[in-house]
């Protein structure tokens, strides 16, 4: 099983399965929700529980993460990314642009998705709106907004379009990049205003030295990307998310904990039951108890014994929490939580359910009753 030529950069996620335990038969588009480069997703993919087989920046550049003989960690579906090569695309453009892809992105994840068909034997892509299709988005198996509003409404043009080029022909995407016509280095205040243009160059050299001689303009290419000088990119806010919680010790609830404001439970009485909530993205959890996993709870109920809290009313000795970050905030951020056994002190601190680092994917030690549980979202 080949991998694409047309990769630009390439930095292998550790998030992955090998191999996937079935034939590439789809393809599943996501988007970054960010203008990321193909080096800082892949960077994300190193330390983030998550990865897809491949990216695509606003610039038009291919970085591969797993390679296609793996699974990757994207569609919230082992059965889907089993099948499916997952392409993560950047956005050049945030919510209030329904995250729009540029025109560079939108024509290499074309010529990407002709490649994979092509070398794995996909005769025609089929977008049907639905899973059954072989070109798949990430919100048909998780309740998220990926691909997001602009690119899943590409997705029947995307299909078009790749199909014209699997059939022999040539698609809009071909045209529209092609060299017949020189392309004009544009050298103005902002893209928008036009009336501001010092000069059209057909080099790039000159369109930078008419920039250097005008303080406060930039050259633009085709598109209208501003492309020289280069602006530093602003650094990512960390938006904040809030983690409730409380535990049942004793036969009652006891009072709700935010963050890292108090710790839930009472010294020297057993935990036996734990509930957790969110106000952005939301989490799964479980308990463990007379050695063996209960089922993984995502509500936050104290009424709802199937879903609304984790535990049966006996000890707890173990503890695993995931959380999952929404599109909508980046950096991802993950669970940070820790227990205490009975009348000591803390075990380290757990993130995720990652085994990195000396970490057990959980926190507790099985046969060990705890006391005291901590959690925080970072």
């Amino acid at each position: 099983m080949s991998n694409s030529s047309l990769v630009n950069y390439t930095k292998i996620s550790p998030h992955k399965n090998s191999p996937r335990n079935n034939k590439i038969k789809k393809i599943t588009i996501h988007h970054m929700a960010g203008n990321l480069s193909v080096e800082t997703c892949g960077n994300v993919f190193q330390s983030r529980e998550a990865s897809s087989n491949y990216g695509i920046d606003s610039n038009g550049r291919v970085g591969m993460y797993v390679e296609e003989k793996d699974r990757s960690w994207a569609s919230s579906s082992p059965s889907n990314d089993n099948q499916a090569v997952t392409i993560e695309v950047a956005n050049d453009g945030g919510a209030s642009t329904n995250w729009h892809v540029s025109d560079k992105a939108l024509a290499k994840l074309i010529d990407l998705c002709v490649d994979i068909c092509k070398r794995n034997g996909i005769k025609q892509l089929n977008y049907t709106g639905d899973s059954s299709g072989n070109l798949t988005r990430h919100n048909m198996f998780a309740a998220t907004s990926c691909p997001g509003p602009y690119l899943q409404s590409k997705f029947p043009y995307i299909a078009s379009e790749v199909n014209k080029r699997l059939n022999g022909g040539s698609s809009s995407s071909d045209s529209s990049s092609s060299d017949s016509k020189d392309n004009l280095y544009r050298v103005r205040k902002t893209w928008k205003d036009a009336s501001s243009q010092k000069g059209a160059f057909s080099s790039l050299s000159n369109a930078k030295a008419c920039a250097d001689k005008n303080p406060g303009y930039y050259v633009f290419d085709e598109s209208g990307k501003s492309i020289y000088p280069v602006k530093e990119e602003s650094k990512p806010t960390t938006t904040k998310v809030n983690v409730t919680y409380k535990v049942k010790a004793n036969g009652r609830w006891l009072p709700e904990v935010k963050n890292l404001e108090d710790y839930a439970g009472n010294i020297g009485q057993k935990i036996t039951d734990i509930a957790i909530k969110v106000d952005k993205g939301s989490v799964k959890y479980r308990v463990r108890t007379n050695g063996r996993w209960l089922p993984y709870v995502t509500g936050y109920n104290t009424s709802d014994y199937n879903n609304g809290y984790a535990g049966n009313g006996t000890p707890i000795d173990c503890v695993e929490v995931y959380y999952y970050t929404p599109n909508n905030i980046r950096p991802y951020q993950q669970a940070y939580y820790r227990v205490s056994p009975v009348n000591k002190g803390y075990y380290s601190w757990q993130k995720d359910n990652s085994t990195a680092d000396g970490m057990d994917g959980y926190a507790g030690a099985p046969g060990v009753a705890i006391d005291r549980f901590q959690i925080q979202i970072k």
